[in-house]
């Protein structure tokens, strides 16, 4: 379906895991897979939200050298200007998202969902006066270990969001939120 949709805008993926063997492991589906194999160029893809039980080597994706597929992808359609990264089972990234690496994959930005780490750097970053949505994903800090993302980290990063109608926060576990 999504090879035949030449005009496609609007893509929303959210997708279940794949059951594995007789252990019933669940193998989550990886947006970087999915897109190497897609035929279809996605020229007119404006928005785009991955979802369900994905996983994305994000270590990988902020690297780059050499850049991973999904990277690519959003690199190469600078006319995106909705993406969303929502939920999954996978642990959410706590690694430094650099401003100016965000400005080039998502130049045209104004809605955006996703983890912490991420909604940090587009917020520190020049995509701060084009926001208009962002909705923050934020498991909470781990007790097991510090956590370099929270909301103090992102209150004393933000830079001015002058175009910013909603703003939405949502925390997976409220006893962690600090």
């Amino acid at each position: 379906m999504i090879e035949d949709s030449r005009e496609l805008d609007d893509l929303q993926l959210k997708l279940a895991a794949t059951a594995m063997g007789a252990d019933d492991l669940d193998k989550p589906w990886r947006p970087s897979d999915l897109f190497l194999r897609l035929r279809n160029p996605l020229a007119y893809i404006r928005r785009l939200s991955i979802g369900g039980s994905y996983k994305i080597d994000w270590e990988t994706f902020i690297d780059t050298s050499p850049p991973c597929v999904l990277r690519r992808f959003f690199e190469q359609r600078p006319d995106i200007h909705t993406v969303g990264f929502e939920w999954n089972d996978n642990p959410q990234p706590d690694l430094a998202f650099a401003p100016s690496l965000l400005e080039h994959m998502f130049p045209s930005l104004e809605y955006f969902t996703g983890p912490m780490s991420m909604c940090e750097g587009i917020m520190s970053s020049r995509l701060a006066n084009q926001l208009k949505e962002i909705k923050i994903l934020y498991e909470g800090a781990d007790p097991s270990g510090p956590r370099v993302h929270t909301f103090d980290t992102l209150a004393s990063a933000i830079k001015p969001l002058p175009r910013l109608e909603a703003l939405q926060i949502s925390c997976m576990d409220p006893e962690r939120l600090l």
